[in-house]
């Protein structure tokens, strides 16, 4: 058997004193920050949206956060997640409407972002967004497309959007079974791949966090 102390004496009890004085200090230096700057709650705590959207590159977390800033998110906490290539970004927003509000706050900062993040993107269909009665009615309105083959490729896209999490270019929307070259040209001409889609949104009532803090609290 290895032996790496042989017969060790290790005198533990003779610095008591010392290491309760400084448990002590610290113990009442915790207390002293707590009572004067309060505690930084996270969304979990006080309830709010958490979001998590893709980028087609690399976000600037910075630019996000000022985006963010300039809009009226103020309680705001931007971070990467995953790993840094996927390019996915979770944003948590504090509880400071009611829930109905909060579940659309994820419209009001996709918009924030293309706004401040990319003024130069436009008004037209973006096929990271739509949903599929956009995306059918946007097919319909072509010449050269029916309402069945219309509705048809607005579930193919929605389909292959879903796998993928983002469209990055045109070969993809152009590989999607039963797009033909006219539908894609009209895409091109009447619709846009923007930089950003959602990948996922969940919403924290206050009052479970509000529980989650009184049973932290019991257990600390």
């Amino acid at each position: 058997m290895l032996q790496i102390f042989k017969d060790p004496k290790f005198d533990f009890m003779s610095q008591r004193n010392v290491m309760l004085l400084v448990s002590l200090v610290v113990v009442v230096l915790s207390v002293i920050v707590i009572a004067s700057k309060g505690v930084n709650y996270g969304v979990e705590f006080t309830g709010g949206t958490e979001l998590q959207i893709k980028f087609v590159d690399r976000p600037d977390i910075a630019d996000i956060r000022t985006s963010l800033d300039a809009s009226g998110f103020k309680n705001q906490q931007v971070s990467t997640i995953g790993n840094p290539d996927e390019f996915e970004v979770y944003i948590r927003l504090g509880a400071a409407l009611d829930e109905e509000d909060e579940l659309n706050l994820a419209g009001e900062v996709r918009d924030a972002l293309r706004i401040h993040l990319y003024p130069d993107l436009g008004n037209k269909p973006d096929l990271n967004i739509a949903d599929e009665t956009n995306l059918g009615n946007l097919l319909a309105a072509s010449p050269r497309l029916g309402d069945a083959e219309a509705a048809s490729l607005a579930s193919g896209i929605l389909a292959l959007r879903k796998e993928i999490a983002i469209f990055g270019s045109w070969d993809e929307i152009e590989a999607i079974d039963g797009m033909t070259p006219e539908a894609l040209q009209y895409l091109r001409e009447e619709a846009v791949i923007g930089p950003l889609a959602l990948r996922g949104q969940s919403y924290i009532g206050p009052a479970i966090g509000s529980e989650l803090r009184r049973t932290t609290l019991l257990a600390v």
